[in-house]
């Protein structure tokens, strides 16, 4: 309700056109309950997933204003947001009849999440395997993800441009909201 009051100017909404994608972004203004949001939509159900995901951003922030700047805690930063797109995603399945859309959104989330920790675990495979003189050597690099690997040229070149950093905050979240949500079924007082 108290983030809600502020909609009218913390709220950005943009179409997204040419993608199916739909995307979303979360700014806080440090030390204070005031978060923005830029919120892309398709007129799809996964627009509501996005929101909720985003919403839940908010609803941290509103709580503990310096949530988004806590550093320390970087690798947990998207537990909040994806504990409620999880809840979210079941409301939409549940409560509006759209399982099968639900249940497609939920496999494309895994997915996405199986493939960037796939991608995490080739790049610390390939830094303890190889030395760091092959390591700078772009053709070998290609060489060793493609055949030692046995990645396509796709893989190749999300592996050579991916940074962990970027990702693995995603991965513990992901596997932290799991736990999360599998307690919530059982006790949702204590998940929340």
């Amino acid at each position: 309700k108290t983030m809600s009051k502020s909609f009218k100017d913390t709220i950005h909404m943009r179409r997204i056109t040419g993608s199916t994608i739909t995307a979303g972004q979360t700014y806080s203004v440090y030390n204070t309950p005031i978060t923005f949001f830029e919120l892309g939509y398709n007129n799809t159900i996964q627009d509501y997933v996005s929101a909720i995901h985003e919403f839940g951003h908010g609803i941290s922030c509103n709580i503990n204003p310096s949530a988004m700047w806590d550093f320390g805690k970087y690798c947990f930063i998207e537990v909040d947001s994806l504990f409620f797109e999880m809840l979210g995603t079941d409301y939409i399945g549940d409560k509006l009849g759209r399982k099968k859309d639900a249940f497609d959104i939920n496999m494309h989330v895994l997915k996405d999440y199986i493939y960037s920790a796939m991608l995490i675990s080739t790049k610390l495979d390939m830094y303890s395997e190889c030395d760091r003189f092959d390591l700078n050597n772009k053709r070998f690099v290609k060489q060793y993800l493609s055949k030692e690997i046995g990645l396509n040229k796709l893989g190749v070149n999300d592996v050579m441009n991916t940074w962990v950093r970027d990702y693995m905050h995603y991965i513990i979240s992901y596997l932290t909201a799991i736990e999360l949500y599998l307690m919530y079924q059982d006790t949702p007082q204590k998940a929340l």
